[in-house]
């Protein structure tokens, strides 16, 4: 869309808290560099909000109504910040890559049995082995 516009019985209509809401979306729907009309009651101000998407090209004003030619903001979306590479030779040490865990290996079902039951000869071998000492 290259121009919009709004209406003076529009923008009473709309009323001023929803403002915000129609320059965000005609902001959206608009080109970069686009026009926007705003036409309203000469007893009224542009809201400040309009700031926050348009830059006031000009004012215009005529009997009961006052009109604003506002040009879109160029909003340029921010850049990941990318992490600088170490010099080599530099003091600084490059960040360290964390080890990655490796999964143990899967037993099979004798050598999980085999494991218990070695776990249970054991503690039966150190209940023998106090009562020989003791």
């Amino acid at each position: 869309v290259d121009v919009a516009m709004l209406q003076p019985g529009a923008a009473d209509a709309i009323g001023p808290k929803n403002f915000r809401l129609v320059f965000r979306e005609t902001s959206r729907l608009l080109k970069p560099n686009s026009r926007f009309l705003v036409f309203i009651d000469s007893t009224r101000k542009l809201p400040a909000t309009a700031a926050n998407y348009f830059d006031i090209e000009r004012r215009f004003k005529r009997d009961t109504t006052r009109c604003y030619r506002l040009i879109r903001k160029i909003r340029k979306r921010p850049r990941p910040v990318s992490k600088p590479e170490p010099v080599q030779g530099s003091a600084t040490k490059a960040p360290v890559k964390a080890a990655r865990l490796k999964r143990p290996k899967a037993l099979s079902v004798d050598e999980l049995q085999s494991a218990l039951v070695d776990d249970e000869d054991n503690e039966d071998n150190e209940d023998n082995e106090g009562e020989k000492t003791g």
